[in-house]
């Protein structure tokens, strides 16, 4: 609606022969239809699009979006599936809810 009524308003400016350059006027008629190009676009492209069947998106594997970049719970795992954890094998430590501090321990 908004970019109609910016037609409508500088046609009329137009119409009615406002002191402001035609060519502006022109040129303002001509973006707000490309606006309304885009607009039509993206509505079309989000809302009205025909959505994947269910029978397709059951085929698809579940595990591919639950873990698409290729880390689980912040572990990397190598090609094999193992987690790494580095150079040794180690168990990851359990999250006391403390925060470590770096460096050394101060002496009592």
């Amino acid at each position: 609606v908004q970019f109609h009524v910016t037609i409508g308003h500088t046609a009329l400016s137009l119409y009615v022969n406002c002191d402001f350059p035609h060519w502006m006027h022109y040129s303002l008629i001509c973006y707000a239809i490309t606006f309304i190009v885009l607009f039509g676009n993206f509505y079309y492209q989000t809302y009205r699009r025909q959505q994947p069947s269910r029978r397709d998106m059951s085929s698809s594997s579940k595990v591919g979006k639950a873990v698409s970049n290729g880390n689980l719970n912040g572990l990397s795992r190598a090609a094999n599936g193992a987690p790494l954890m580095g150079n040794k094998e180690e168990k990851p430590q359990e999250n006391s809810g403390r925060r470590k501090r770096k460096g050394r321990a101060k002496r009592d």
